[in-house]
């Protein structure tokens, strides 16, 4: 087989397959928001006693600017 057949193949097999992947990752991410939002899933329990929102107070030098 010749390498001007051969790497082109090679590359759209590629390319394929990460595109696949993506779309199964998005699919299985996506199931998961929707089993948390409808209370089917804890969440993550990392740190059970912060709050679930954050939010920046202004007076921090780590605040956004």
């Amino acid at each position: 087989m010749e390498v001007g057949i051969f790497l082109p193949v090679l590359a759209l097999t590629t390319l394929l397959a990460v595109c696949i992947f993506a779309l199964w990752s998005k699919r299985a991410t996506d199931q998961r928001r929707r089993d948390v939002a409808r209370g089917r899933v804890d969440k993550s329990t990392l740190a059970e006693d912060a709050p679930n929102s954050y939010q920046a107070s202004g007076d921090r030098d780590d605040a956004p600017r």
